[in-house]
């Protein structure tokens, strides 16, 4: 903790009005990346903590990533236990500044090892909502390659089946044999929009283990809207299950 706290300084990471004793919830400019990155830190950390690095979906009008109600980052990084950092660099856009910054291998490389600098420890877990399986992919291209991320164990997709993986597909396929996790929650139903990506990538999963690859299907109420469903998918489909699954690997 008095690490990351000695790091947060050299950045000017802003403490959001959210933040507890138990959890502090700061905001920064790093100076690899060009959008504001967000840190959610517990108060109960060892010198060592794991790194879990999230990547939001696209800007929607009327709804906001940070929102307690569906983007509780904290809330669920402490309902897990894990003994890790949640980290959430911010994107303008469809995703775009995630589209084009992570395209380059060099910014990408500079950024994560930036992250693990300031936090003293390593990116153990990667997870993306809606659009965000496209920077997801890239940085598995990226893994796949030797090139850096070599420590990536665990890989959550929320409602984020839109389209081809192929990365992330030889990636999971390359370690079936390892002790790493997929987790893919995806909405069901009449206002599912992700499930036909989601089966697909079931049925070229299932000769790995259920305990390696894990898919959880996501309800919602008949009253809500199909966004509503789509950004809850965070909250019921377990991204705090998923903090837990990954810091045990």
């Amino acid at each position: 903790m008095v690490t990351f706290f000695a790091s947060a300084n050299e950045v000017n990471c802003t403490r959001s009005p959210d933040s507890t004793d138990e959890l502090l919830h700061c905001k920064t400019t790093l100076k690899s990346y060009p959008r504001p990155v967000h840190f959610f830190i517990p108060a109960k950390l060892s010198d060592t903590p794991q790194i879990f690095v999230h990547f939001h979906g696209h800007n929607l009008e009327g709804y906001d990533h940070f929102n307690p109600l569906y983007g509780n980052y904290g809330q669920y990084l402490l309902n897990s236990h894990a003994n890790a950092i949640v980290v959430v660099p911010e994107s303008l856009g469809k995703c775009t500044t995630y589209d084009t910054f992570f395209a380059n291998k060099d910014n990408s490389a500079q950024f994560f090892s930036e992250l693990e600098n300031h936090l003293a420890g390593k990116v153990v877990a990667l997870s993306g909502h809606s659009g965000a399986y496209r920077v997801l992919n890239r940085l598995m291209g990226y893994v796949n390659a030797k090139a850096f991320l070599q420590d990536v164990k665990a890989l959550g997709m929320f409602d984020a089946a839109y389209g081809a993986t192929p990365e992330i597909n030889k990636w999971v396929h390359a370690h079936a044999e390892d002790n790493i996790l997929f987790f893919m929650a995806y909405v069901t139903g009449d206002k599912a929009t992700t499930e036909d990506g989601a089966l697909l990538l079931k049925k070229d999963f299932k000769q790995i283990s259920e305990e390696k690859v894990q898919f959880v299907k996501v309800s919602g109420f008949d009253s809500e809207s199909l966004l509503d469903q789509h950004f809850m998918t965070l909250k019921r489909g377990g991204l705090e299950a998923f903090f837990f699954k990954a810091s045990s690997l």
